[in-house]
């Protein structure tokens, strides 16, 4: 696995042979702006585009930013497009707060992202196991 990010909101790597990104929050994102949000999310769909995984498992236990209604629609409309056709299958490891896991269920229901087969676990191993099949 290699490291191809960390800031104090999230860490980017990325497993070749598996063609796997792994995407995980961090608890900082608790102070994150939706300026930082958009950063973050447009830096991770740049190394989509650079390495072109197929898979991504991304962790948002320690998800604490609450994805506003416009920042859901941002991501759709900026974000999802760029790599929509180079990602087939997506896990999701959720937090265990129910605000935080509407609004990220919320995003990832929007029309552009149901291009992604996508399924939600609460545990990482599991996610992992079923990202890879």
């Amino acid at each position: 696995m290699k490291a191809l990010h960390t800031s104090k909101y999230y860490e980017i790597s990325f497993d070749k042979s598996k063609s796997l990104i792994m995407h995980k929050a961090l608890p900082a994102t608790l102070d994150m702006s939706d300026e930082d949000f958009k950063q973050e999310m447009l830096l991770f769909a740049e190394m989509c585009e650079t390495y072109t995984p197929t898979r991504d498992l991304v962790n948002l236990v320690n998800m604490k930013y609450s994805i506003a209604p416009k920042m859901q629609e941002w991501v759709n409309t900026e974000v999802f497009p760029k790599f929509m056709n180079i990602i087939d299958r997506m896990a999701l490891v959720m937090p265990s707060g129910i605000f935080e896991v509407v609004a990220l269920k919320q995003t990832m229901e929007e029309e552009i992202a149901q291009n992604f087969y996508q399924k939600y676990f609460d545990d990482e191993e599991q996610a992992l196991e079923w990202v890879m099949e």
